[in-house]
């Protein structure tokens, strides 16, 4: 016996009522029993009779791939795409929508291979047709991008193809490195959060320990990057970056040690040294310039202390302890506005206030 098609028909109907409900993962429950039901003794080795009950029943695997794209399961769409078409070589959306994955996905050359093969079976079909200039221009974007020296052009085409290109892993992935070096950390997480929907890899845990090493918290990185090492003994960069994570925080940690004994002036000379540690990193450079002007409020030297917390500012401009830091210089100088506002623009102002007061 081939299965059972009355059942099948009958999952498929109560599988589209979920999916028109948005019901996506009952659904495709009740469309996968359908599947199993339709054709549940069918191999390649049998009789072409039952070859053409697949085929019969082509129909729920569309379904299946409409679910897919919703569900944004670009991968699994893929399958089902191919599944389709094995049955039903001429199933014109079934080639269409394979090509809207891999796009979807970055792949623009199985895209466009796609494309071809859809447009052989509806030539002239408008749709199509914009569909494939469209990732035509992605694949041209994808070259220049691997060119471009501009780094705001590099920035515009990632931004353009990620447009198009949602679960694309390495344009994902290059982006929130750039937003990273960049200083834009609010970005960066945003595209971190974006990454873990659908990457829980070596890459998204890279991009985590590399946005927490750049913004100055080198003792958060570290961990991470031995968990990454764990995993992924290979990957050059958390090897190179370990080693990075791990000298700027021996240099932090023997300045800190100073502050807490009381050297004040051994501790200032150390985070002045800290400084020229990694260039590039501007967290770090701010936690650094927010610790040595701790160091110097210490010292009654508020002058230079506001300075080198404007300087945290510049370099970190969402970083909440530079402006608490900042809010209390100010009133030591008697600038009670200027106190209250640098206090209010610390995000941490809830927790901060009960320790704050413009007349202690």
């Amino acid at each position: 016996m081939y299965g059972n098609k009355a059942k099948a028909e009958e999952y498929k109907a109560k599988g589209n009522q979920l999916y028109a409900a948005r019901d996506y993962e009952r659904a495709k429950q009740l469309y996968t029993r359908a599947i199993g039901n339709a054709c549940s003794d069918c191999t390649r080795a049998v009789s072409e009779r039952v070859h053409v009950l697949w085929q019969s029943f082509s129909l729920l695997f569309r379904v299946g791939m409409v679910f897919s794209v919703c569900d944004r399961s670009y991968e699994e769409c893929i399958r089902d795409c191919e599944m389709a078409l094995s049955l039903n070589g001429n199933f014109s959306k079934g080639y269409g929508r394979m090509a809207k994955s891999y796009m979807a996905i970055g792949k623009y050359t199985r895209a466009l291979e796609a494309y071809k093969k859809a447009l052989e079976v509806t030539p002239g079909n408008q749709e199509l047709v914009s569909e494939e200039a469209n990732c035509r221009a992605l694949k041209q974007m994808s070259r220049e991008y691997l060119n471009e020296k501009n780094p705001e052009r590099a920035e515009q085409l990632l931004r353009g193809m990620i447009q198009y290109s949602p679960r694309a892993r390495r344009l994902r992935f290059e982006f929130a490195k750039m937003q990273i070096e960049k200083g834009d950390f609010a970005e960066a997480n945003s595209q971190l959060t974006e990454m873990q929907k659908f990457c829980s890899g070596a890459d998204t845990l890279y991009i985590k320990a590399y946005l927490m090493y750049m913004q100055g918290k080198t003792d958060v990185a570290i961990p991470l990057l031995q968990k990454l090492i764990q995993s992924d003994p290979d990957y050059s960069d958390a090897q190179n970056l370990m080693r990075l994570a791990k000298q700027g925080n021996a240099m932090k940690e023997e300045a800190n040690k100073l502050y807490k004994k009381g050297d004040y002036d051994g501790a200032i000379r150390k985070y002045t040294e800290c400084l020229s540690f990694d260039e590039k990193n501007r967290g770090f450079k701010a936690v650094i310039y927010t610790n040595k002007a701790t160091a110097l409020m210490k010292q009654d030297k508020y002058d230079e202390a506001l300075k080198d917390l404007t300087s945290a500012i510049e370099l970190n401009p969402n970083y909440p302890q530079a402006f608490f830091k900042r809010g209390e210089v100010n009133q030591k100088l008697k600038n009670y506005d200027l106190s209250l506002i640098h206090i209010c623009r610390c995000r941490r102002y809830a927790v901060c206030r009960s320790r704050w007061s413009p007349y202690h």
